[in-house]
């Protein structure tokens, strides 16, 4: 047992020091399932062996090409705006919250962040429906006669948009807001500007840099984007994934969802080098400052990446910084009332569900006319709900495990990396944050048909381990950059091994970061449609696509009965996170990942 004991401290010891064998099993892992699928995406794209053009030129060529990217690319655009200008004045209404208020607004904001995007696209059917509780509303008040049609309308579109994108520009501008030094704003006003003009003179300009990280994290992610249009848009409000997906899924035309694929990827990139030159890198920042060494694509996903990380990174000292930054200041009237109606717009699509999950209907309605359990029961008792709930279980438990553990030593490996091509591998294993997940979709099953993959479970815990991997490391990586290492080496000079060392200073620091990853992975996979769409085949069917099956065919209220055990599922994990992370200032620790 000791000369077992003496092998494993070697062993891990040497690669603790040569961090490069660390990444060793993300590195294999990746390039064959990600790397290699993306280049053989090029090559279908090109019709391989006879190297053409003419898929792109059918794109190109197609009559409903222009309109439905000019009509894709308007819907983000407007998205971005909407969320700027909703985001914008909770991020600063949260800086001028009591401590307390603040985390209420935080927890608000983080729940329907932890819930699945088909759920939310699902409850705003529930409300914009033509029997939703939104004509309900506006009937009682006398306001129409007859059900206004929201639902398959643009109006429909954004509104399920903006409730899935929003966290994700609060928070980063947040993060940015609190860096600032409001004496700035103090001196302004002891100067004679008034406080508006104050605002807009010192504290908007120096906020835009988080405006802009926001907003780009905003339209990246809408422009790949496939659940909520195709649920709440319907034929009107067409998008290019959605001819993307039906490339693949109905006239089974290969090469030309691939053209069209990469047509998609190669905008991304250009829209991201765009923003990333104008927003720039700071050159403070020794992290951004190594990025630049990278390569163009490389350094896109790193910049991506360090802008996740910086809003991980300082949030564990926003508190902190709040109270030495000078008297505190009451919250504006018309921004406690414009903070309470964003909560209600966050939260109340999430709460609708459980009483319509409770109706005796056969059909949904709000409020219900009688309560009953018949639609858990249904769920709980039938095999085609409960077969894709345990599959999806597995594949998540699989994928959460795996994707932490590799995921963990990379960012180990990249922590301590001062090997030349370090920065290639970390923009090699971000680079899914970049591109959409329809596209890694595409170019998976492309690889995984031949291999006989689809429709397996491996290849859905393959599938899901590229889109969690990133996130573990992202995570993981941004609380080893701010452990201090002294422990450790004072361990290591006590005649502790590597292992030992390791074990019980740098991984005890970082414990509820490595607890917050897991259930990121294991959130990435139980959520996830897109992969699921494309390799469950016909014999393995996960939840979320039984789900989107069920709103895609046929909507009974079994599906709001599942919509509830799965927000349950996702505030159990996040209570889990948060108790992992009570040693780090609990809520704001948890939602800084």
């Amino acid at each position: 047992m000791a000369g077992e004991n003496r092998s494993r401290q070697l062993l891990f010891g040497g690669r603790l020091a040569r961090p490069f064998l660390l990444l060793l099993p993300a590195l294999a892992l990746m390039l064959p399932v990600y790397g290699y699928p993306m280049l053989d995406l090029v090559r279908q794209s090109f019709d391989a062996p006879n190297w053409s053009f003419k898929y792109y030129i059918e794109v190109f060529e197609d009559p409903a090409f222009g309109p439905v990217m000019s009509r894709t690319f308007l819907i983000t655009t407007q998205v971005t705006m909407l969320c700027v200008v909703i985001g914008y004045p909770i991020a600063y209404a949260m800086l001028h919250m009591s401590e307390r208020g603040r985390r209420f607004v935080i927890l608000a904001v983080v729940l329907p962040l932890w819930t699945s995007a088909l759920v939310r696209s699902f409850a705003w059917i529930t409300i914009l429906g033509q029997e939703g509780a939104l004509n309900q509303v506006l009937r009682g008040l006398g306001l129409i006669d007859q059900p206004v049609q929201f639902l398959y309308t643009r109006f429909a579109v954004l509104i399920g948009f903006v409730h899935v994108l929003l966290p994700f520009f609060v928070f980063p501008l947040y993060s940015v807001m609190t860096r600032l030094d409001l004496r700035l704003v103090d001196a302004a006003c002891s100067l004679g500007a008034s406080p508006m003009r104050a605002f807009f003179g010192v504290f908007f300009p120096l906020s835009l840099p988080g405006v802009a990280g926001g907003a780009l994290l905003i339209f990246i992610p809408t422009l790949g984007y496939l659940i909520t249009p195709a649920l709440l848009g319907g034929l009107k409000e067409i998008t290019y994934v959605m001819l993307i997906e039906r490339q693949v899924n109905s006239a089974l035309d290969w090469n030309l969802a691939a053209a069209m694929s990469l047509v998609l990827l190669m905008f991304t990139v250009v829209l991201v080098m765009v923003f990333g030159n104008l927003l720039g890198f700071s050159a403070g920042d020794p992290g951004q400052a190594k990025a630049m060494n990278a390569p163009w694509l490389g350094r896109i996903a790193v910049w991506l990446a360090t802008l996740w990380a910086r809003r991980s990174t300082r949030w564990a000292r926003a508190d902190a910084k709040i109270e030495r930054r000078g008297p505190k200041r009451d919250l504006a009237p018309f921004l406690r009332v414009y903070v309470g109606i964003l909560l209600v717009f966050l939260l109340f699509p999430l709460l609708i569900l459980l009483p319509m999950s409770l109706g005796k209907a056969p059909y949904l309605e709000f409020p219900p006319s009688g309560l009953s359990l018949r639609w858990f029961e249904t769920y709980l008792s039938r095999r085609d709900w409960m077969g894709p709930t345990v599959t999806s279980f597995q594949v998540a438990l699989a994928t959460m495990i795996a994707a932490t553990s590799v995921g963990t030593l990379a960012a180990i490996g990249l922590s301590r990396a001062k090997f030349r091509g370090s920065n290639f591998c970390l923009s090699f294993l971000m680079s899914p944050l970049v591109v959409p997940h329809l596209i890694i979709a595409v170019g998976l099953y492309f690889q995984f048909a031949p291999l006989k993959l689809v429709g397996t479970r491996l290849g859905l815990v393959l599938a899901h381990m590229i889109i969690a991997i990133p996130l573990v490391v992202t995570i993981v990586l941004s609380a080893l950059r701010n452990v201090d290492l002294m422990p450790e080496k004072a361990a290591r000079s006590l005649g502790a091994g590597p292992i030992l060392a390791f074990r019980k200073t740098t991984l005890v620091m970082i414990r509820p970061s490595l607890v917050s990853s897991a259930l990121f992975a294991f959130l990435a996979s139980f959520d996830d449609v897109i992969m699921a769409l494309f390799l469950s085949g016909t014999s393995v069917f996960t939840l979320p696509k039984r789900m989107w099956d069920s709103v895609m065919l046929e909507i009974d209220p079994t599906v709001a009965a599942v919509s509830v055990v799965m927000i349950t599922l996702s505030l159990i994990l996040f209570f889990i996170g948060q108790w992992a992370n009570r040693g780090k200032r609990g809520l704001v620790a948890l939602t800084h990942h």
